[in-house]
């Protein structure tokens, strides 16, 4: 960056892209005139798809010298209303020919209590990839949903748990799975009981450890799936807790299948964050990637 009276040596490319991501991660779309502009005080609120308030500015300013009021570059109207003014009553016209353009912050949602955090939204059912893209952040309990895995993804497991599906089967993790503050296994929600997800908060789907044992799992004791499934799992669980314990200094014991199984779940997971890389791809594309789920973000930049 060329130097400036602040600053007389010239900037090193570390510092323009410190000055940027300050910019990117604080700056709000105003206007077509002001388009982005930095808005003292209102970058200090957190975001929060809940909030209290919201940002709000006229955005019928004129395009070329940012007037709210009617200027010399509007275009008249048979109506006797300029057309960028034609779409308000007379009280909102005179309202904006004797003030001032601002940019709002108002609280419209909810009363705030004294000490409670004040929180913006940033915008309305924003996923993970633009939070992190546009603000640099994820939101606390993530908003972007889980990752999902395709059958073909997870190896020769997947008829075998397709006819397991078929055929029905439940599974409860109990104190070992769901209810512990850190799960390991997660069941899948309760509308998409078939999914192969990695759910939002990193936990695996036990759909999708269904398949990976499957996949690698000996002959089966009296051809049950569904049985050998929920074996393993308790065998899994039952590991995963032992390996939590303060005083587990020793090595956890697990079956041949357990290890292989957990070994091809972290390769897949090892497989997608290698394949979701983009540091190659240009800015357009990365904003066309920040919504796509995982899935499909995959398969199209592989």
């Amino acid at each position: 960056m060329p130097p400036t009276p602040s600053h007389p040596h010239p900037s090193p490319f570390l510092a323009y892209l410190h000055a940027y991501s300050l910019i990117c991660t604080r700056a709000f779309l105003i206007d077509l005139y002001h388009t982005v502009a930095l808005c003292p005080f209102a970058d200090l609120l957190n975001h929060s798809s809940e909030a209290h308030t919201s940002l709000s500015a006229d955005d019928f300013v004129c395009h070329q010298c940012g007037s709210l009021a009617e200027c010399p570059h509007d275009i008249p109207s048979t109506t006797g209303v300029v057309r960028r003014l034609e779409h308000l009553d007379d009280d909102e016209r005179r309202r904006i020919q004797a003030t001032d353009d601002t940019v709002d912050l108002r609280v419209d949602r909810r009363a705030i209590r004294r000490g409670e955090e004040v929180l913006n939204s940033y915008g309305e059912n924003l996923g993970d990839g633009r939070l992190m893209t546009e603000w640099g952040f994820l939101e606390e309990g993530s908003t972007g949903g889980s990752i999902s895995f395709g059958l073909e993804e997870l190896g020769p497991g997947g008829q075998r748990w397709v006819n397991m599906s078929a055929r029905g089967w439940e599974v409860s993790l109990g104190k070992a799975g769901e209810e512990d503050d850190d799960p390991l296994i997660c069941l899948p929600p309760d509308d998409k009981p078939w999914s192969l997800d990695l759910d939002a908060e990193g936990t695996l789907g036990v759909n999708v450890w269904a398949v990976a044992y499957l996949g690698v799992a000996a002959e089966l004791r009296d051809g049950d799936d569904a049985e050998a499934v929920k074996r393993s799992l308790r065998e899994l669980l039952g590991a995963w807790a032992e390996i939590g314990e303060d005083d587990c200094n020793g090595p956890v014991r697990i079956s041949r299948e357990v290890f292989t199984a957990v070994g091809r779940v972290t390769a897949l997971f090892q497989t997608r964050l290698a394949a979701l890389y983009a540091a190659d791809k240009t800015i357009d594309q990365l904003f066309e990637q920040r919504d796509v789920s995982g899935d499909e973000a995959c398969k199209r930049w592989r």
